[in-house]
């Protein structure tokens, strides 16, 4: 096995734009709550936005439409006025808490961004880039009204979301098997740059495109199911990845019913607990 978490207190260093460390759980706070007022998490209001309106600094980003809402968070759709291009902004909901845990998602992923894609491609002997298997992070700042922003490469749906609208069809197995090759590719290439995602699941999960077709269902005859056009996947949501390098403690990690049997038993965990996550 790799690198075991200890029983010490995990501690991550913030961005080197910040310059300080912090302490900082595994765990998404779902049902945190402020010293005052007891507010829970999923009540708290979310960004209140309308169409055309500006984000980012110098107002860089234009907001096209809603893609979606998370506990935490929604996520709009927008145009980079300087590229062009289409991205999907990230914007956390107006706590300290939950801005600290997405301040340290995004320090994540650009540590992963800024490692060395040659002599990983190298050590992976990988063929193809495997680069879009982990979605990208664009950029990051701070609206005025203290809701931190992240910027993506806009994606098409998750795999919870496609299930859920082919009325749990299920997928082709020749589906699978090339969703599940792409899956153990981008794990490979997390663990080998020493994270672990620890929140592993359908919802984060991300077909790279919406499209879509009709094909015989093979389970239930007689039936259309929907096939993706395009098998291509990335991985999202990092908040809860940790680095084989930083102290850990034994607790909770990722989503309960996906936990592997040390987390469930409170013993020391790594990077299998991706692998088990990965097979449920």
């Amino acid at each position: 096995m790799g690198h075991t978490c200890s029983e010490k207190t995990r501690k991550r260093s913030r961005s080197p734009r910040d310059g300080a460390r912090k302490k900082r759980s595994r765990s998404k706070p779902s049902v945190a709550h402020e010293q005052h007022g007891h507010i829970k998490d999923s009540d708290r209001p979310h960004f209140r936005w309308t169409r055309s309106m500006s984000l980012g600094p110098e107002g860089r980003y234009k907001v096209r439409g809603h893609l979606g809402d998370g506990t935490f968070g929604r996520v709009l759709s927008a145009k980079d006025r300087r590229t062009g291009g289409q991205v999907a902004v990230k914007v956390i909901k107006s706590a300290e808490h939950l801005r600290e845990l997405a301040e340290e998602e995004a320090e994540v992923l650009w540590r992963i961004q800024r490692s060395d894609p040659p002599k990983l491609m190298q050590e992976l002997q990988s063929g193809p880039d495997r680069s879009a298997l982990i979605v990208r992070l664009l950029d990051s700042f701070l609206e005025p009204d203290g809701h931190f922003c992240m910027v993506f490469e806009q994606l098409g749906t998750s795999l919870r979301d496609f299930l859920k609208r082919n009325s749990a069809r299920g997928l082709y197995l020749s589906d699978v098997q090339v969703i599940s090759r792409q899956l153990l590719q981008a794990l490979a290439t997390l663990h080998l740059l020493g994270f672990i995602h620890t929140d592993l699941k359908c919802r984060n999960v991300m077909l790279r495109h919406s499209s879509h077709f009709s094909a015989p269902s093979p389970r239930e005859p007689g039936l259309a199911t929907m096939r993706p056009t395009d098998c291509s996947i990335s991985l999202i949501d990092f908040g809860g990845c940790v680095h084989q390098s930083d102290d850990c403690s034994r607790g909770r990690a990722g989503t309960r019913q996906f936990r592997g049997p040390e987390l469930v038993l409170g013993l020391d965990w790594d990077s299998p607990v991706d692998m088990w996550a990965a097979g449920t």
